[in-house]
């Protein structure tokens, strides 16, 4: 086999390998992904947010945690300002 060829193959199992590390720790802790975008859900409290990572999500609704594979629907209740 090229050294090229198995040094991409390497590097690609490396990846898949931090990736699936980081998904097991979100799903089992339920805490963020490591590897995450964070999304503010609403102005009126900034607490409230989604931490959007590669494979699950993990939502922060008023002081509930709750990590989810990204095909679940999960509806957070968030607060509206009645003025």
């Amino acid at each position: 086999m090229k050294k090229s060829l198995k040094i991409f193959l390497i590097v690609l199992l490396i990846l898949i390998g931090v990736i699936a590390i980081d998904t097991i720790k979100a799903i089992v802790f339920n805490n963020s992904p490591i590897l995450h975008i964070r999304e503010y859900i609403n102005k009126c409290n900034e607490k409230d947010y989604i931490d959007k990572g590669i494979i699950v999500n993990h939502y922060n609704c008023n002081n509930e945690s709750k990590t989810l594979f990204k095909n679940t629907k999960y509806n957070c209740m968030v607060c509206y300002n009645n003025k």
